[in-house]
Parts: C-alpha cells; structure tokens; sequence
C-alpha cells in the first residue's frame, strides 16, 4: 500500500497576473496611469504590479472587478497561482543541492514495499520521501532524527540505521490512521480491563 498519491501536473511557468492585466489594457486602449486614476491608486503601484514587482492584493482585485467587469477571484486565483509557481521553483532549488542526501536514506526498500513512488529525477523522489515522512523539510526529518528515538535491541554485528526505524515506525503510524477505531470510553475500558484492587493503600488512591 502506497502512502502517496501521484503528483498533479504542475506548468514550468505561470503568467504573472500584472502580465496578463496588461494585455486588458492594451486590448481596450487604457494607459496604466487611466487605470490607476479609476482605482484611486498612484502609478507607480499599478506599475509595480504590471511588472509582478507587489502583489495583487485581494482588495485590488475586487477594485479590478469593478473597474474592468473581470470578477475579483479571477484576480486572485492568477495571483495565488503564480505565487505559489515561485515558491516551488524555489523549493526545487533547495531540493535539488540536498537530493545528494537520499543515499542516507531506506529510499530503495520503500520504494520496493510500494509505500514510495520511483521518480527519475532525484528533486521529484526526494519530496516524494519527504512526503511519505510527513515532514515539509530534510532540516525536520532531521530534527525528528535527532530528538526522536526508539528503545529496541539492536546487533553489535550490523548496525542499525536509525532512518529505517524511523521509517518503519512512520509506517506503522499511517496503517494505524486506516484502523477504524471508536471514540475513547472510559466505562467501557474498565469493564474490559479493570484497575487492580488497591484496597488498604490509602496513600495511592485508586485512579478512576
């Protein structure tokens, strides 16, 4: 059983919302400085947006929908869109120069087991590793590395890789979220599993 599912088709590039409100422009003959007069804005802010130098803000965009008949989440959504392209093209920057790191990594064995997909490229196996892990960063998995830790016996002939009791303890942790469970109910634990009798020690309250 896979904990990932696959990656949606994501463009290389994304037009910049001021691009495309430029184009509108254009098509109906208004200058920037029209525009900026109708928004109650200086030039150089519709300038800068032309330019994708400030961001569309959710109060232009409905200030657009009024001015230009274009609605506001149009706007929004280009902006959102485009955003969010720049901030993975940035992350694959950073996954790029740490994909050397998945050598350290049971990447293979999960890969075998099918809890992690086989991608070509190293940035695209390294986040699908990350996202098995639950983590949104190498730096947390690492943290997680440095603080968590599991008491278990371990061979003084081979020894152990703490990134694989890490990830088995991950699998486990996603096969226990499939188990259907009821809420907790503390009678009906009792009357399963009840306290010893602890009659006589006054000191130690029996806990209920």
């Amino acid at each position: 059983m896979s904990s990932t599912a696959g990656f949606p088709y994501e463009p290389d590039v994304v037009t910049p919302p001021g691009e495309m409100l430029q184009e509108v422009l254009e098509e109906r003959g208004m200058t920037q400085a029209e525009l900026a007069g109708r928004l109650g804005r200086t030039r150089k802010t519709v300038n800068e947006i032309v330019k994708a130098k400030a961001p569309l803000l959710p109060e232009t965009a409905l200030q657009l929908e009024r001015v230009l008949g274009i609605p506001a989440r149009f706007w929004s959504n280009a902006e959102a869109n485009y955003r969010q392209s720049i901030a993975r093209q940035q992350e694959n920057e950073r996954l790029a120069d740490q994909s050397c790191r998945l050598q350290e990594l049971p990447v293979k064995q999960l890969i075998q087991a099918n809890w992690v997909p086989r991608h070509a490229d190293g940035v695209a196996q390294l986040r699908a590793v990350l996202q098995f892990f639950g983590v949104a960063s190498l730096g947390a998995l690492t943290r997680m590395h440095n603080e968590r830790c599991a008491a278990f016996r371990q061979s003084k002939a081979h020894p152990a890789n703490s990134y694989a009791v890490m990830a088995w303890l991950r699998i486990g942790e996603l096969q226990a979220q499939q188990i259907p469970c009821a809420a907790f109910d503390a009678k009906a634990r009792r009357s399963v599993v009840p306290w010893p009798r602890c009659e006589g020690f006054a000191a130690t309250p029996c806990p209920r």
